[in-house]
């Protein structure tokens, strides 16, 4: 079974209609996590009713942050289920195309017992590609920052999290998210730390996944300053 992590940040219809209509595309079983930010009677009802008997739903009073979250979500999820081999970690503003072939995914992830995530093209509402990174120095110039995205199939540095499919044990191995990272790049903190451990990111080419953001190039210039401090930890 597939554990779907979901941190709803004061979006509960959205993500109400994520669970409803683009999850169902899933060709696997899967059990779903919800980390309702600052939810309230609300947003949980609306939440709940698109809910399964073997979903988890669960709210905070404050906003913990993207790796708090999704890592909460994570053990939640164990919890009640053990033997959960996958987690896809994603977004509520995704769409997921009928023909995105998820198997192939899955299928990789496999035959590869080393790798550690998998994540598709994310291509926003600009039209961009926001996946992969092929490596650190791809951050450390913010002018060069879309140069590595798309391109053929291929071990990368780093995919995108919106939409990202991680195996579980690796995961665990390195503690999951590093919650030192409130929100941006955490992603390429976890394949530093995956890295470590022997494993490795894969990025499979036409694969896609439309984001209804754009992609969050604006923000790269803060990498250089948080990855730096990340590496210093390890």
């Amino acid at each position: 079974m597939l554990g779907v992590v979901i941190v709803s940040y004061h979006s509960c219809e959205r993500t109400a209609n994520y669970i409803k209509n683009e999850l169902p595309k899933l060709p696997v079983d899967y059990c779903v996590c919800v980390i309702d930010v600052q939810g309230n009677e609300h947003s949980q009802a609306m939440i709940e009713c698109v809910l399964g008997k073997e979903d988890i739903y669960q709210k905070t009073e404050d906003n913990p942050g993207y790796g708090t979250g999704n890592n909460l979500g994570v053990k939640m999820l164990l919890e009640k289920h053990k033997d959960m081999e996958f987690l896809l970690i994603s977004n509520d503003d995704v769409q997921i195309p009928t023909d995105a072939n998820f198997e192939s995914l899955m299928d990789y992830m496999n035959k590869n017992p080393q790798c550690a995530v998998i994540g598709p093209d994310c291509v926003g509402l600009d039209k961009k590609s926001q996946s992969p990174w092929n490596g650190p120095e791809n951050f450390t110039d913010a002018a060069r920052f879309p140069d590595p995205f798309a391109g053929e199939s291929r071990v990368c540095y780093s995919v995108r999290g919106c939409f990202m499919v991680v195996r579980t044990q690796a995961f665990v191995a390195v503690g999951g998210f590093d919650e030192s990272f409130f929100l941006f790049f955490e992603e390429p903190a976890l394949s530093e730390c995956l890295v470590q451990h022997g494993y490795f990111t894969y990025y499979p080419k036409n694969r896609i996944i439309l984001t209804r953001k754009a992609s969050c190039r604006r923000h790269a210039h803060f990498f250089p300053l948080k990855v730096g401090f990340f590496i210093c930890k390890i």
